[in-house]
């Protein structure tokens, strides 16, 4: 999917719960990842961990966390990839109890604003069937499929 981000709907139910960080820590970044890979064996978690910590995440990266909290606990994660002409968003992800509260809208719209901040015109991702009324929303419009095949050992 991808959206227009000078002509994207940005008037959306959001949490007012909700507190979004750009992670820039490695505790952050456990958060995160405890988040995004919730329903992961820990030591997937601990093995992304070792991955992802030698990524450099500070104002020069292409690569951003978003880490979404309510009241102190980590609920939300989105990421967004500052590509060469546009920019990707993945890893938008809700812990069950807290969706349809408004807080994927508010990680999903976190990140195309920064997007748009920083020059890009273009927003992309792959939606899930659970987010795709969500990103239409936004203004995203579908221009291919595709599919995607985990083997489970």
């Amino acid at each position: 999917m991808a959206v227009d981000l000078l002509h994207m709907n940005i008037d959306l139910p959001v949490s007012s719960r909700l507190t979004i960080h750009r992670v820039c820590t490695h505790e952050q970044l456990l958060q995160w990842l405890r988040v995004c890979f919730s329903e992961c064996l820990e030591e997937l978690i601990q093995q992304c961990f070792i991955l992802y910590s030698g990524l450099h995440l500070d104002d020069h990266s292409p690569l951003r966390l978003y880490l979404g909290t309510i009241d102190g606990e980590s609920v939300a994660t989105s990421l967004l990839f500052c590509g060469e002409e546009a920019a990707s968003l993945r890893s938008i992800f809700t812990l069950p109890h807290y969706r349809c509260q408004g807080v994927g809208a508010a990680m999903t719209l976190v990140a195309l604003h920064e997007a748009r901040s920083c020059g890009y015109h273009i927003g992309l991702l792959a939606a899930s069937p659970m987010g795709s009324a969500l990103y239409h929303r936004i203004g995203f419009q579908v221009y291919g499929t595709f599919s995607v095949y985990y083997v489970m050992i």
